[in-house]
């Protein structure tokens, strides 16, 4: 089974869908971070669902600043 990579509007509207309204809307800075945790996922709908259930309940700001030095730091371990 073949599963093909979401486009970036796809990816962004999966992810917005499984984090869910609150974490967006407690604080401005964190809708412009989950844009950039978006485009670490690759357009990967298992990773976006994952990551973005696992986001879900986050509200401040740092846990979402954390979030993509995670991604940023992992994404450097893998070349290609």
């Amino acid at each position: 089974m073949e599963v093909a990579c979401l486009s970036p509007e796809d990816s962004w509207e999966l992810f917005q869908t499984k984090v869910g309204e609150i974490p967006f809307k407690s604080h401005q800075d964190i809708p412009i971070l989950a844009r950039k945790v978006v485009e670490k996922c690759c357009g990967l709908p298992l990773a976006l669902n994952v990551i973005g259930r696992v986001m879900g309940c986050k509200t401040v700001v740092q846990e979402w600043h954390h979030a993509v030095n995670v991604l940023n730091s992992s994404s450097q371990e893998f070349p290609g």
